[in-house]
């Protein structure tokens, strides 16, 4: 019989700290972990320091508040099929497809989004988008932003402006705290965001929200044309259509449309 190793203790530690993290997408504070995961504090600063120095783990300099990091995604391919990024793969291929345009799947991190999947349409559209798998977009201009933005209290989306600003990306681009938030009641009201020329001149945007088991906004989809492809006239379907992904792929984390 093969001898059972002996558990690392400070491993199982460091699992249970993010485990319980898990459940705190917005930060949580190193009292509140200790009384969470029951370890001592000086235990749980030294894994989080670890964790922090190798880019796992973010600390919010305003707060002093941890938070999982992005760098979790180099390990996607090895996820199962729950998986956002897998998830989704299908789903953002089929909205490629249908509305002619380029897909994206974003997700926050902290004041920005960051691409972590990008689908051409199978014919070029002509299109020239400054997107990347990787790459970071503003919240405030960006119709995925608007999503991922709408889905805060009205204190996290303060705390966002007050750190990143509403830089003018366009003519077009919201700059107005109160017009956003105007907006963003919009968008929670109607169900998608809609970037017009915003965030670069002759690029028009369609994002809805994705959403987890629990109902929370994970992520944002969105169909990226230019000013002749999406047009009052087009915009109705296009706006149905990634509304639609946006659910099929909610549908496939275990969230329930009602």
């Amino acid at each position: 019989m093969s001898e059972i190793p002996n558990k690392i203790a400070v491993i199982e530690k460091a699992v249970r700290i993010l485990e319980f993290m898990v459940d705190y997408p917005y930060g949580i504070s190193l009292s509140e972990l200790e009384s969470g995961v029951q370890l001592n504090k000086s235990t749980i600063y030294r894994i989080l320091f670890t964790l922090k120095d190798n880019g796992y783990i973010i600390q919010n300099p305003d707060d002093a508040k941890y938070r999982i990091g992005p760098r979790f995604l180099l390990y996607q391919s090895v996820f199962d099929e729950t998986d956002l990024a897998r998830a989704a793969s299908p789903e953002l291929r089929r909205l490629a497809a249908s509305t002619g345009d380029i897909c994206h799947l974003v997700i926050r991190d902290h004041c920005e989004g960051v691409y972590i999947d990008k689908v051409d349409p199978p014919e070029s559209s002509g299109i020239a988008v400054r997107s990347r798998v990787g790459a970071r977009v503003p919240l405030h201009c960006t119709s995925v932003g608007k999503v991922l933005l709408a889905d805060l209290s009205e204190g996290e989306v303060d705390d966002i402006i007050a750190a990143a600003g509403l830089p003018a990306r366009t003519p077009q681009t919201i700059t107005d705290p109160l017009r956003l938030k105007r907006e963003l009641d919009l968008v929670r009201r109607q169900g998608y965001a809609v970037d017009d020329l915003e965030n670069e001149e002759n690029v028009r945007c369609v994002a809805a929200p994705i959403r987890d088991h629990v109902g929370k906004v994970v992520a944002a989809v969105s169909s990226t044309g230019t000013i002749l492809s999406v047009t009052s006239q087009t915009m109705p379907s296009i706006i149905c259509e990634v509304r639609h992904c946006g659910e099929q792929i909610s549908r496939s984390l275990g969230y329930r449309i009602k």
